[in-house]
């Protein structure tokens, strides 16, 4: 048991929704690429402006985060390259807290935040252990914690899954009320608690009146009518709202665990999710208190931003669809992201890296039977007067003029073969390109894939 890994054991965020598709066989299009095209180095610049304002006023920004089997220096990485995004803090998703390989895991993830002046908190995983007792002792141990995240002087504290649990108790909103709460006051703890109670009977309908035990409410079903009703019920009852987006979900680990969700039904990680179609500029405009990023390095899922370390996916099938599908390039587009979210911007076109250089992403989406064969575009731009290229199969499929600021297109068009992308300024000179390393395919006799690959651009 010692040697388990995470990802053998993951949870799977939206696998018990209604709009989610359980598939065992390949679709037209089995190995989709996603390019995220950028210019190395321009937005990192933005973070080192940053003032940070108390924890409590700020409007925080997080990455779920899977505890698994990981190094000091690994984890070290990761809380470097978040805390140079701008995150916040990482919800810990634990699911062990006995084993050697979790709690060296969760060790090493503090000493390095603890240095490095980050913050996390524990995301309790009932779908793993339905007692919340079994967490106790591992919060207690580290709530403390110079790196714990606090809201009004509070330690943050979340769950994934729990909404039906009573633990012996009349309801569950007595049992949290009994077995959380009321436990950790006996001891002097009072705590912030935002669970991601999925699994609500009755979904936003009543939530915060259903369970008055809570102080706020984390949604990780991607959905952007359930989002505003819980933001609404949320602002009525005094409480916090936590927004969770994602580029998708795809999951190949066996007959009970092979799973998909289309980007296109879900808050797109890219920048696109800011766009005025569909979503409406939905997080900038809704304003939610907290947004968590759906995930930092769950690769299980496919729907990783930063790295998946090997330790945690050895000896399980995840190798097999995530070897070659770098993600991290991502993390320019959270710059953006998290800088326009903080400051409470609402006009798209101030969205521009800092040098005034652009920044393209392009993204063909995934072949399963509800996916749309399109090539998903966002793009930056500083100025007016550009062009956009976009290619498939070698083809040329559409031609766009960039206007200042956030720019998407859905192209459609995507066939197998090759994909790429050309920008050229207003005398027909090339400005950047980017190209797929990873065709997509027609057909497999291997595994069947929906992961995407992230790749940077190249200047012309």
């Amino acid at each position: 048991m010692d040697a388990i890994p995470y990802l053998a054991r993951s949870h799977i965020i939206w696998s018990r929704l209604p709009t989610s598709i359980k598939r065992d066989g390949c679709s037209r299009f089995s190995k989709p690429i996603m390019l995220s095209l950028y210019l190395p180095g321009f937005l990192l610049l933005w973070i080192t402006a940053f003032v940070k304002p108390t924890e409590a006023a700020l409007k925080g920004v997080f990455a779920h985060y899977m505890i698994g089997t990981m190094t000091a220096d690994e984890a070290a990485t990761d809380v470097r390259e978040a805390k140079a995004l701008g995150i916040d803090a990482f919800a810990l998703n634990v699911q062990n807290t006995v084993d050697s390989w979790a709690t060296n895991s969760i060790s090493y993830i503090f000493a390095a935040a603890e240095s490095q002046d980050f913050k996390l908190f524990f995301s309790f995983d009932m779908d793993a252990h339905n007692q919340v007792s079994y967490y106790l002792d591992i919060f207690k141990q580290y709530h403390s914690s110079s790196a714990y995240y606090q809201h009004n002087n509070l330690p943050f504290l979340s769950t994934f899954w729990g909404a039906t649990l009573t633990f012996g108790s009349s309801t569950p909103n007595q049992g949290w009320q009994t077995q959380l709460r009321d436990a950790l006051s006996n001891e002097g703890i009072s705590v912030y608690f935002v669970p991601a109670f999925s699994n609500a009977p009755n979904g936003p309908t009543d939530f915060f009146s259903t369970y008055p035990v809570v102080d706020g409410r984390r949604n990780v079903n991607v959905s952007s009518t359930v989002d505003m009703q819980y933001h609404t019920g949320a602002i009525n009852a005094d409480k916090t709202f936590m927004m969770g987006i994602s580029p998708l979900q795809f999951k190949h680990i066996d007959g009970g665990q092979n799973w998909y969700r289309k980007g296109e039904l879900s808050k797109t990680l890219t920048i696109h999710c800011l766009a005025t179609q569909p979503r409406n500029g939905q997080i900038l405009n809704l304003k939610p208190d907290f947004i968590e990023i759906i995930t930092w390095n769950d690769g299980g899922e496919s729907h990783n931003i930063g790295n998946v370390w090997p330790e945690g996916i050895a000896n399980t099938p995840i190798p097999g669809y995530t070897d070659g599908y770098d993600h991290t390039g991502w993390q320019t587009l959270i710059l953006p992201l998290v800088k326009a979210f903080k400051a409470g911007t609402t006009d798209l076109t101030t969205l521009t890296p800092a040098t005034g250089s652009p920044l393209l992403t392009s993204a063909s989406s995934q072949g399963s039977q509800n996916a749309e064969n399109v090539v998903s575009v966002v793009l930056f731009m500083a100025s007016v007067g550009n062009a956009v290229t976009v290619y498939s199969g070698n083809n040329q499929i559409a031609v766009y003029q960039a206007q200042k600021g956030l720019n998407t297109f859905a192209v459609p068009g995507l066939v197998a073969g090759h994909v790429s992308v050309d920008v050229w300024n207003s005398t027909g000179g090339l400005i950047t390109f980017a190209a797929s390393t990873i065709d997509v395919a027609a057909d497999t006799s291997g595994i069947c894939n929906f992961n995407y690959q992230v790749v940077k651009v190249s200047s012309a």
